[in-house]
């Protein structure tokens, strides 16, 4: 059996919207406390609103009072749900270290990484895991971010 990414099925808020209730791929249903989302750069302590998928079930989203959106990918719920998850855990850098020269080109061009994640395809927090070198990325990936760089695959790769 090959591998399969996991995807969220469902997303929604308890009452008081303290808890994001996330149903998995796998089938699980997990209870992230919205603490957990405090970290990311776009919270800014205004009262949560909205859950959604986004990314056709690759990202989940919330979106605060303020407008502002957080998205996460379903492998930071198993992270934030299971103590035995190793998400960033292993503290091991992707092999390839592509990443810094991704995030370089992006910046030098004046995109986002919103503006790439539209461009590609791929969700934001699946490119911005990638930038930081927590994965490596299919050759199919490499190719479609390399697309919206102008880049080829190959120059990417290179450590020149």
């Amino acid at each position: 059996m090959g591998y399969e990414e996991l995807t969220f099925r469902h997303i929604g808020l308890s009452s008081d919207k303290s808890i994001v209730f996330c149903e998995l791929s796998t089938g699980s249903t997990y209870a992230m406390p919205m603490t957990a989302l405090e970290g990311a750069e776009e919270w800014d302590g205004s009262p949560v609103v909205a859950a959604d998928i986004l990314n056709g079930g690759y990202a989940g989203m919330v979106r605060l009072k303020s407008g502002a959106c957080i998205d996460f990918p379903a492998d930071f719920v198993l992270h934030e749900c299971e103590p035995s998850y190793a998400y960033f855990k292993l503290k091991e850098k992707a092999r390839a270290k592509i990443g810094g020269r991704i995030k370089a080109r992006r910046e030098a061009m004046g995109l986002s990484l919103s503006a790439l994640a539209d461009a590609t395809g791929i969700a934001k927090p699946n490119l911005s895991r990638l930038e930081h070198n927590k994965v490596t990325p299919q050759i199919e990936t490499l190719e479609r971010i390399a697309r919206a760089l102008g880049a080829t695959a190959r120059e990417l790769l290179s450590r020149k």
